[in-house]
């Protein structure tokens, strides 16, 4: 792998981590939502 296109392939990979972060605490916060209000 070129240097270049492993630095692209980390950059990627952290920002679908992060994505993943964001909806996985999007779900915790609307369960735990939907258990407050039942």
């Amino acid at each position: 792998m070129k240097k270049k296109e492993k630095l692209q392939w980390r950059i990627s990979r952290k920002f679908c981590l992060d994505k993943m972060k964001h909806v996985y605490l999007y779900f915790v916060l609307c369960a735990n939502f939907q258990i407050i209000i039942f």
